[in-house]
């Protein structure tokens, strides 16, 4: 029997529990659901004091795990995981296999 819905935020570590395949979670530390994210006319949904920052490393680290998946360059990959590893990071942490 596969769990829907678990309640709490430990639900949203399914995919990478429940997927076959090597997994690389990335879990930003003090960051809020829309980072920023403008949502409607005068939304301001977020009071991340950082949300230009998680913003960005949301976008490189996807970015260098598919440019190192897909055998182009692996030099961002390999200093991501060795900038985040563990919890030193103030922004997040990666898990890489």
């Amino acid at each position: 029997m596969v769990l829907l819905y678990r309640p709490g935020a430990a639900w949203t570590a399914d995919p990478y529990a429940l997927s076959p395949g090597r997994k690389s979670p990335l879990t930003l530390f003090a960051a809020e659901h829309f980072l920023g994210g403008i949502s409607g006319y005068e939304a301001a949904e977020t009071t991340d004091e950082n949300p230009a920052a998680h913003v960005a490393l949301v976008r490189r680290a996807p970015l260098a795990h598919l440019r190192h998946t897909l055998g182009v360059d692996s030099t961002d990959w390999t200093a991501a995981r060795r900038t985040l590893a563990g919890t030193a990071h103030p922004l997040g942490r990666l898990e890489a296999e």
